[in-house]
């Protein structure tokens, strides 16, 4: 099956949605289907070596968060190249430019499509920005991009409870696939580098871990300020690994609440380095406003180490309060600093590692996640 799947985000940008297209298409591969990636580039065609099926289309940098590209006009090119591929199938994994170029291909070349909800972009928006016109563009851009997804054949997201908000508001049924990972890739030890010798952390000292986007929905600050109240009791190291445009904030609040001896910054860490990191964290700390299941925390519990998320969006659905994870309040810093204590503290957490690597084997591997989409896939074909 030729399936063309359209994102403004894909590798190397470092983030989850694209990290998980990644194996995503990898898998698809492995087991003998033909996955072409439709996205943004520098420029039209540029690809790595690696790349024979992504086609990248010419684009900018998106001017709020330069992170990330937009790609204002690849509609026509898009459809030329599905045409020519002969795609069976497409599926959108993002409601923008090429999620609608994506759109249009298929309702022109009349073949199934597919919608998967990633982001809660209304409440990601908050972080970047309080302008008014910039919320306006906002609500236009989330009214536009439900609209997008309810004329899809079949719109998926990884979250039960999101699934059930996002079938309130578009009025149609929302089915939930969960997203997986190469679960034995974060389960079997790793021979990298020691993180404490690397970074400079005392060897006596816990590692308490973030690894995400460096974005206020993400709960970033919130960490930073739990942090410098479990370092009054307990021996630690606050390791906060990614990019973007919270880092100097954070930095500077780190000194004035003066953690930052206690602190390390490691910008973007590379994918053996990351696995390395969160083998090696005593606990992993995720108390986004939004996220749906992070990837980042799904990783963490295959890996054996405690997890720590926030009872919003849909990490509920993967941590089970005190038995695979905990669970706290979203901005809240004081309920955080007193968990990742009593965590810390600890002396027995083999039965909350144990069910938490239990879980994400059993529903969060990516062959789960593959045979779940080729199923949807196969039933659109046939009608």
């Amino acid at each position: 099956m030729r399936i063309a799947i359209y994102s403004e985000t894909y590798l190397p940008t470092p983030d989850g949605v694209a990290h998980f297209l990644g194996s995503y298409c990898k898998e698809l591969s492995r087991l003998g289907h033909e996955p072409h990636v439709f996205t943004t580039g520098k420029i039209m065609g540029s690809r790595r070596e690696e790349e024979s099926n992504v086609h990248r289309f010419r684009s900018i940098k998106f001017p709020l968060y330069t992170q990330y590209r937009i790609a204002p006009a690849p509609f026509i090119g898009a459809l030329r190249m599905a045409r020519k591929l002969d795609i069976d199938l497409v599926h959108i994994q993002t409601p923008f430019f090429m999620g609608t170029a994506g759109f249009i291909s298929g309702k022109v070349l009349e073949v199934p499509i597919v919608g998967t909800y990633h982001t809660n972009f209304l409440e990601m928006s908050e972080s970047l920005s309080s302008s008014k016109v910039f919320r306006g563009f906002v609500r236009f851009a989330w009214k536009y991009s439900t609209g997008l997804y309810r004329r899809c054949h079949v719109l998926t997201t990884s979250s039960r409870s999101i699934a059930e908000h996002l079938q309130q508001s578009m009025r149609r049924e929302v089915l939930t696939v969960p997203h997986g990972i190469d679960i034995e890739r974060f389960s079997c030890p790793v021979e990298g580098e020691n993180v404490k010798k690397a970074y400079g952390i005392p060897s006596d000292s816990a590692i308490v871990t973030y690894l995400g986007r460096l974005t206020r929905d993400k709960g970033v600050h919130t960490l930073v300020e739990a942090f410098a109240e479990v370092r009054k009791k307990r021996k630690a190291c606050l390791v906060i690994a990614g990019i973007g445009p919270e880092r100097e904030a954070l930095v500077k609040r780190s000194i004035e609440l003066g953690i930052a001896e206690d602190t390390r910054f490691l910008g973007y860490v590379e994918e053996n380095e990351k696995v390395s990191l969160l083998q090696q964290s005593d606990v992993v700390v995720l108390v986004s406003k939004a996220d749906l299941v992070p990837l980042v925390l799904i990783e963490a519990m295959a890996c054996g180490t405690p997890v720590i998320g926030s009872r919003a969006g849909g990490i509920p659905n993967l941590i089970e309060d005190g038995k695979t994870g905990i669970l706290v309040r979203e901005g809240d810093p004081k309920e955080l600093s007193r968990k990742i204590v009593e965590l810390l503290s600890g002396s027995d957490l083999e039965e909350m590692k144990r069910n938490a690597m239990e879980r994400v084997k059993r529903e969060f591997s990516m062959e789960a996640s593959v045979r779940s989409f080729l199923e949807i896939y196969r039933k659109l074909s046939k009608n």
